[in-house]
């Protein structure tokens, strides 16, 4: 009760973050990049969740973007940047963003996002504010509780930002469960991250000590940042960025830690970082096995892991970039103090120990109004490749086409690599993925993707080489501007266990209505049936939903309702985003019997408070029920 009480005593010390209006925004941009089709899900939503996040709270001016700035979101292609610049360089300063329909290379789908991410504003205003601006302290604070588990969950950040020139943050956690103790070299909070962050001095664009990320290419060497799945539209896709920034996400272990510059020459780059990590790990005297990413330290198996490897790393990216045509590459010296031992395993034979060595990888983009053709080419240090190759092809403003093709090596071995693959790590897969956009008329968007693919060696699950393949179909009305309905078909095949002659399939069908009226109200339906057959198995399920989103005009106040009914077993579970307090981000598995409600309210007060909180339980027919509450409170200052 104690520790209760002083959660709810640090909440009102400290202060919740923006309005459940921003929330809403990333919450739909993650579900159209299909972050909401499976276990790996919820941490996408994790890890690129935030990013996006950090984009719609703080959107820039689109009259006064540089290229650099504008290749910080990730729905942008380099082609479509230099459509925008040069748009503004022939027509003058964008008087609305409205004017973007006039880009012909800017698909109409991905208008709408880009609305939360640039405004139009005056350019003498901008330099003038940023001329006298004093800087900006803020502080957010997230507490979570399970009421039938012992224990809460506390998130605590700090930030600065002077224009945007200078910036420092501090993220500090605790799980669920874990203690939270300032005794036995204990600091309060399992989790600290601290950044500092200068930018825009003469050639040195951008200078991070402490907590960064990186991402190049498509993600075989490095990964951080937002991350995009494979069903993503190809415009999505194609905008993927190579970005160095500071660390702002509360994942305890993507990320590095130490100094990162980017340096910029005409159409020169280069990024240069040096990085010494502490990671969890599953460690057995001299060596370890695998990396811990879960984040948690509850257990007494568990804090063994904790920070229980170390790893030091030395990176450079140089890029050169040049109208149509981009080519960088990029390299990385590795050490850690134990080696990387692989359980034996059948489906281990080709991975080799590691401890330390050099990796390198390739990267050329090219995009013009017609096209855009992205490809990596990585290779570890015994010269195992990974590549992956994308292209879009827009012979109209309303059809694209997309292909993506990938291959890693069965041997290929990198713990910083993540990309496109139905594999959890980046190795033993090869696989095509064909994709189709048209939009006939102004009110009908239809989509599908197919995507066949094959493991060349043994996986976890089967002990010979197997195939499969997803297919993804969606249709998307656009009946008004206040009324849209969507309906997905999924389905995904894979050969299971020992059995080459029986396949495993899942899938589903979904229907999503929205309609929104002018007082600000907004009602979203859901409805899916699911089924799964492999095994001599046949199993199906539903789920159902009705949201409801109000904000009041007069009163700074916002709240969303949720009420589901859902009936499925675990094989044919369901998966829906749902709304959240800021920075926090629930993908749950509806399975068993049951229903689920939550209710979610905004409140801003004196202009610079604001607070929010979460309620939401499952009931379920045959087990206990789970209820949670979050609180997020913030401050500006």
């Amino acid at each position: 009760m104690k520790r209760f009480f002083l959660s709810i005593f640090l909440l009102f010390c400290c202060g919740k973050i923006l309005a459940q209006d921003v929330q809403k925004i990333v919450s739909e941009i993650l579900e159209e990049a299909a972050f909401s089709d499976g276990e790996s899900g919820d941490e996408f939503a994790q890890l690129s969740g935030e990013y996006i996040e950090n984009l719609v709270s703080n959107p820039l001016n689109i009259n006064t973007c540089t290229f650099s700035d504008f290749q910080n979101i990730p729905f942008l292609s380099d082609c479509q940047i230099e459509d925008i610049l040069n748009y503004r360089m022939e027509y003058g300063r964008f008087f609305s963003l409205g004017e973007l329909k006039g880009i012909p290379s800017i698909p109409v789908k991905n208008l709408k996002i880009l609305q939360h991410f640039l405004y139009a504003g005056d350019v003498e205003e901008t330099k003038q504010r940023k001329k006298l601006s004093s800087g900006t302290h803020t502080v957010m604070t997230t507490m979570k509780t399970v009421f039938e588990k012992p224990g809460q969950s506390f998130l605590i950040r700090y930030r600065y930002k002077l224009s945007d020139k200078i910036a420092w943050g501090l993220t500090s956690e605790t799980d669920i469960g874990e203690k939270f103790s300032f005794g036995d070299k204990k600091y309060g909070f399992d989790f600290n991250s601290v950044y500092f962050r200068i930018s825009d001095c003469g050639h040195l664009k951008k200078l991070v000590l402490g907590d960064f990320s990186v991402r190049f290419g498509e993600g075989l060497l490095y990964s951080g940042g937002f991350l995009t799945g494979k069903f993503s539209s190809g415009a999505s896709y194609a905008a993927n960025q190579s970005v160095l920034k500071e660390y702002t996400s509360s994942d305890e272990n993507r990320f590095f830690r130490g100094a990162a510059a980017e340096l910029g020459f005409g159409h020169f780059k280069a990024d240069v970082f040096l990085s010494r990590n502490r990671l969890d790990a599953a460690v057995d005297g001299d060596s370890f096995s695998s990396l811990k990413t879960d984040g948690y330290h509850r257990t007494n198996s568990e804090l063994q892991n904790k920070d229980a490897l170390t790893r030091n790393l030395a990176g450079m990216i140089l890029s050169y970039n040049y109208k149509k045509i981009k080519l960088a590459t990029a390299c990385q010296y590795y050490n850690y103090d134990k080696e990387y031992t692989p359980e034996r395993k059948l489906h281990y034979a080709n991975t080799r120990d590691d401890k330390e060595g050099f990796a390198f990888s390739f990267n050329c983009n090219y995009s013009d109004k017609k096209q855009d053709f992205k490809t990596e080419l990585s290779f570890d240090k015994d010269l195992n490749p990974a590549f992956i190759g994308f292209w879009l092809l827009k012979p109209a403003n309303f059809l694209n086409f997309s292909m993506l093709y990938r291959n890693y090596s069965k041997k290929y071995l990198s713990f910083t690599a993540k990309s496109v693959g139905e594999n959890s790590k980046t190795l033993n897969e090869e696989g095509v993925c064909f994709g189709a956009s048209v939009q006939p008329c102004g009110f009908v968007l239809l989509e599908a993707w197919l995507d066949v693919f094959r493991f060349p060696w043994l996986t976890a699950n089967l002990k010979m080489p197997s195939s499969g393949c997803d297919f993804l179909g969606q249709t998307t009305f656009f009946l008004s501007k206040k009324f849209n309905v969507m309906m997905r078909y999924k389905q995904s095949r894979k050969q299971v266990f020992l059995s080459a002659d029986q396949d495993k399939t899942r899938g589903y069908f979904r229907i999503t209505t929205k309609y929104s009226t002018e007082k600000n109200l907004v009602f979203t339906n859901f409805v899916q049936w699911s089924f799964y057959n492999g095994l001599g198995m046949r199993e199906k399920g539903y789920a159902v939903y009705q949201n409801f989103q109000y904000s009041l005009r007069k009163t700074p106040l916002s709240f969303s309702l949720r009420y589901g009914l859902f009936s499925a077993p675990y094989n044919a579970r369901i998966y829906a985003m749902e709304d959240d307090v800021t920075y926090s981000f629930s993908l749950p598995a509806y399975y068993n019997k049951g229903v689920r409600y939550y209710v979610n309210a905004a409140y801003q007060f004196l202009g610079r408070f604001t607070a929010q909180f979460r309620l939401s339980q499952s009931r379920y027919f045959d087990r206990s029920d789970v209820t949670e509450l979050h609180v997020f409170l913030k401050v500006k200052l």
